[in-house]
């Protein structure tokens, strides 16, 4: 064989080698897939589990306090005043002492109206309602007949023992030792009298800020979850009617005794406003139980209902919040669905 023949064999060998290795390679890259499956992310999830919890629907609301005019803390003692507990800012209690009058202690009382007449027993009214109702609130055990009897006499004996006054006779009350407040819990705005001054009947002892007269949440949030609310400012915490307003006396007293409603009362003095906003949390009394789902599980929304599928049936819900990326949503009837469709189909339509 010829050396020229020799190498035209050889060079066709390697032509072929190199043809043959080339389709080898083609054909692995067509038949291999783009992304190795070590490196292929997650395929995509048709379903999400349902998360369920409590929740109260929690709001940060405004509120509009309107308060009373400024009232006049008044003595019906007359003489020296011998002690006072006065000080601007500070809350009086109802059923404390706040003044002295000639050595003997004046008890701050909070009745529905002034009392405006000695009573004995026997003596029948709506002034001695209104004292027996505070002196029940103030825990001492009496019957709110409107007659003065055995059980008002002794409350008001002890009252005074409180206060270091073992003295009072048990047979009679003597309006002069109290002192009238419009509220359990009132607010001093100004000292009149101090310590070592002589005061004539009817004499001024302090000005107090005008009791709270009405609580309103302004606006009221119209998408809010179905139940009794609550409304807490600061650490107190009371009901709210459906209409957003605070009515009950007991709660505006508790209401007026927070840090936030008294900065509201200061300022509103300064602008010479009748009413300051301040901000509350609104909630539910009790909690009611929601489902936690991704945005995507539900469809057809029309306002705040809408349909969420599981596992190809079809759940009416109604939406009642987001927060972090997911829906809050509440079913219908009983049902409690553990799984959410993320790719629902016409088919899982709610009826």
């Amino acid at each position: 064989m010829s050396r020229r023949l020799l190498s035209r064999i050889t060079l066709l060998s390697v032509i072929g080698i190199v043809l043959f290795a080339g389709g080898a390679c083609a054909a692995w890259l067509w038949f291999s897939p783009a992304v190795p499956a070590s490196l292929a992310g997650p395929s995509a999830a048709a379903e999400a589990p349902i998360a369920y919890r409590d929740f109260t629907d929690p709001r940060t609301v405004s509120l509009a306090f309107t308060s009373h005019p400024e009232s006049p803390l008044v003595s019906e003692a007359s003489g020296r005043l011998t002690a006072s507990s006065c000080s601007p800012g500070t809350t009086v209690e109802s059923g404390l002492p706040f003044a002295s009058m000639n050595g003997e202690p004046l008890i701050a009382l909070a009745t529905s109206a002034p009392l405006w007449r000695d009573l004995a027993a026997g003596d029948r009214g709506d002034d001695v309602r209104s004292l027996q109702a505070e002196l029940t609130r103030l825990g001492f055990p009496v019957t709110n007949d409107g007659a003065v009897g055995t059980q008002t006499l002794a409350a008001v004996a002890k009252l005074f023992a409180r206060a270091g006054d073992d003295a009072l006779p048990a047979t009679t009350i003597s309006t002069a030792r109290f002192v009238w407040l419009p509220t359990p819990a009132t607010t001093i705005l100004a000292c009149d009298a101090h310590v070592g001054e002589s005061l004539g009947v009817g004499g001024t002892l302090a000005t107090a800020v005008g009791g709270l007269a009405s609580v309103s949440i302004v606006p009221l949030p119209r998408d809010l979850v179905d139940g009794a609310r609550t409304l807490t400012v600061d650490e107190v915490t009371v009901p709210v009617d459906r209409a957003g307003d605070v009515t009950a006396t007991e709660a505006l007293s508790a209401l007026a005794g927070t840090p936030s409603y008294a900065s509201a009362t200061a300022s509103s003095r300064e602008t010479g406003s009748a009413s300051e906003a301040i901000s509350g949390q609104l909630a539910l009394e009790a909690p009611v139980e929601i489902a936690t789902v991704p945005p995507t599980a539900v469809h057809s929304v029309r306002g705040n209902s809408g349909c969420l599928s599981s596992r190809g049936t079809g759940y009416p819900v109604t939406i009642v919040g987001s927060q972090l990326g997911q829906t809050f949503v509440r079913f219908a009837g009983e049902a409690r669905p553990t799984s959410a469709d993320l790719s629902p189909t016409g088919d899982s339509a709610c009826s």
